[in-house]
């Protein structure tokens, strides 16, 4: 029995060798192929490249064992189409739409993102003006950036060539601080600590950088934007990496200079005392002031480190820049150590500091002998109130009388502007109603002493703000949100009450908006007060809205983007409700002062909004901004998502450029970790 299987199996094997037939074989696949082929024609990227490998790879076969003799091989190899195109060009397409963005979209390698990149270049280049230009020193910048430098020589040749210019590589060689510069501002934003540090190192190793001059000049650059962003230990090295002692102390000034812009969220305590270590002692006390102006925590801080000699120098350089956190008593015995330069300066603060410290009347009636230039009946109720705790009750009056004989000039603009802190000072919530009648008439002149108006309501507000009665705030308030003049200057108004988070009084002049001079910088800050406050978002956003407010200046505080133990965060509801308009609003806004912006969303919630913008151009900003987010790693929806490229060459290459620069620097941070 098992001979006859045996028999029967190799007569069996016997007649389907006698079946095959080679040049039938041949035919069948070139047949099919050609077919492939054809029908591809019409379909798209990623279907064609899908055919004409399956194409491809049956074409293959018949240059394999008993095929590659057959007549349909042969003519193949010497060079007859397989439908609409020779195997060679074949291979050609098949390697062209490797590198077109749907196929690349899909298959995401390295290979076809350089693709991409380098092929937009010379075709930006056709367009011979500055923003095709500077989109293509961007992208070889990148390329560089990826470690990509015989593909980013090779485009620089290009560009050469398009404009004429035969000595490139040496006119791209001095500017590629400045791109690195740019490229670092853009790609930095919402980094981590380890892939801001591996940023650092890549451009330092740029073959551009090496030159000490570049170095200095790319620096300046990156760390004006990076310094006050970024962890102490950052910070530190790119100040120590400088090697010149002159050098580095400059380059600290420059990173801590400026300020003042970051009062609403100002930087690390820690990192900016670092820098403030390697500033020359001569230009030291100067930033260490600036540092502690930026409020109580930094104040504090600065006064542990300053040494005693230097007590006086940085006192000095205090009284100029203002004090936060010190106390009455401190601030007093602060005034005493100053120079005579220094109280003259800052009278006001003299004043206001001497009538909080009538249980030492001496040392305050000293303070108040050494003005000089502070206006004599002011200064004359400063010492009765010193000296006999009742000098006080005589400011309303002389307001009065200044006010009415001339309410346009200095006289009655300066009693108004510091008298009205000076008895919230005394704890007097009694006069600051009374005060600030007396000084509604200044709002109601024109010209410049509206303008002293406006100015001086922003006062009134604060002063007010530190009244222990709420009522008094509450008329103080509706006085100057109602006035004509003062309204005018709502915008500084509502300034007030957000700094001082007093929601009710930023209610009362959010509705007062539409009377202002700007109502849209009025209704900005009251947009992100409630959303920090994590108020009724919807509500908000169309009453900013009903002003005419298009696109908020700043609105959107720290505390709107984090999620609540109770559900969503303020900006997420806000998306949830009004998708379409904040999408808009949002890349409007990056035209301007919004830049900063995108980078702080999530990935997620960038994503939300690409799904509901109805602008195309909106879509595509908010993808870019999701692509600077996104990793090989990261969920698939937003993979996928980012990865939906602009029909644009130069856009695409711009996307996937921030696509591969994301991967590489997950991966080496994940390596120095």
């Amino acid at each position: 029995m098992k001979l006859i299987r045996l028999l029967i199996a190799g007569m069996t094997l016997a007649g389907l060798s006698a079946c095959s037939d080679p040049e039938k074989d041949a035919n069948a696949l070139f047949v099919d192929a050609a077919n492939e082929i054809q029908g591809a024609a019409q379909k798209g990227d990623w279907d064609k490249y899908q055919a004409y490998l399956s194409a491809s790879d049956k074409i293959k076969k018949l240059g394999t064992d008993d095929l590659k003799t057959t007549q349909v091989s042969v003519k193949v190899a010497s060079g007859e189409k397989i439908g609409t195109l020779s195997f060679p060009d074949l291979t050609k397409e098949i390697e062209r739409l490797q590198a077109s963005r749907g196929v690349c979209a899909a298959l995401k390698t390295d290979a076809c993102v350089t693709g991409i990149i380098v092929a937009a270049i010379p075709e930006l280049m056709k367009t011979k003006n500055n923003r095709s230009l500077d989109t293509a020193v961007s992208l070889i910048t990148r390329l560089q950036f990826l470690g990509k430098q015989a593909e980013a020589d090779s485009a620089i040749v290009s560009v050469g060539q398009a404009l004429g210019v035969p000595n490139v590589q040496k006119e791209f060689s001095g500017g590629y601080p400045d791109f690195a510069a740019d490229l670092a501002k853009e790609i930095i934003p919402g980094r981590s600590d380890a892939e801001t540090t591996v940023i650092y190192d890549i451009f330092l190793k740029a073959p551009a950088l090496q030159d000490p001059l570049a170095l200095q000049r790319f620096m300046s650059k990156f760390t004006n934007t990076l310094s006050l962003k970024t962890h102490e230990t950052l910070i530190s090295r790119i100040v120590k990496d400088t090697k010149d002692g002159q050098e580095q102390s400059n380059l600290a000034g420059r990173m801590l200079s400026g300020l003042y812009n970051f009062r609403e969220n100002p930087p690390p305590t820690e990192a900016l005392l670092s820098l403030a270590s390697y500033v020359e002692p001569s230009k030291r006390n100067e930033l260490l002031a600036e540092i502690a102006s930026l409020g109580p925590e930094q104040e504090k801080a600065v006064l542990a480190q300053v040494k005693e000699p230097e007590i006086e120098a940085f006192n000095t350089a205090l009284m100029k820049a203002g004090t936060w956190a010190l106390s009455a008593k401190e601030r007093l015995k602060v005034l005493q150590a100053s120079t005579a330069t220094a109280v003259i300066d800052s009278p006001f603060l003299v004043v206001k500091t001497a009538v909080e410290n009538t249980d030492d009347k001496d040392a305050a009636l000293g303070l108040l002998d050494r003005l000089s230039s502070y206006p004599t009946p002011l200064l004359q109720i400063a010492r009765e109130q010193v000296d006999t705790g009742k000098g006080l009750e005589k400011i309303v009056p002389l307001t009065q009388v200044a006010v009415t004989s001339d309410p346009g000039g200095h006289p009655a603009v300066s009693l108004c502007e510091n008298s009205i802190n000076i008895v919230v000072a005394a704890k007097r919530d009694d006069l600051i109603v009374p005060l600030v009648k007396a000084c509604e008439p200044i709002a109601r002149l024109g010209g410049d002493s509206s303008a002293l108006a406006q100015s001086m309501a922003r006062t009134l507000i604060l002063g007010a703000t530190g009244s222990s009665d709420e009522t008094v705030l509450d008329q103080t308030v509706a006085i100057v949100s109602q006035t004509d003049g003062w309204k005018n200057g709502l915008d500084g108004i509502m300034g007030a009450v957000v700094y001082a988070k007093k929601a009710k009084q930023v209610e009362v002049v959010a509705n007062s908006a539409t009377a202002a001079r700007d109502p849209s910088q009025v209704m900005s800050r009251y947009l992100a007060f409630v959303l920090s406050v994590d108020g009724n978002a919807t509500e908000a956003w169309d009453k900013a809205r009903s002003t005419g407010l298009k696109s908020p200046n700043w609105w959107l505080p720290a505390e709107a983007l984090v999620a609540t133990s109770s559900g969503p965060s303020a900006f997420d509801k806000l998306i949830d409700a009004r998708g379409k308009e904040v999408a808009a609003a949002l890349v409007d806004t990056r035209s301007s002062s919004g830049a900063e912006y995108l980078p702080r969303l999530s990935a997620e919630q960038l994503l939300k909004l690409s799904k509901v913008a109805e602008d195309p151009k909106v879509e595509a900003e908010l993808l870019n901004a999701l692509a600077a987010k996104v990793t090989k790693d990261s969920k698939p929806e937003l993979v996928a998502a980012a990865w939906q490229l602009p029909d644009d060459d130069a856009a695409a290459a711009l996307r996937v450029s921030m696509l591969l620069i994301n991967d590489r620097l997950a991966e080496l941070s994940r390596a120095t970790q």
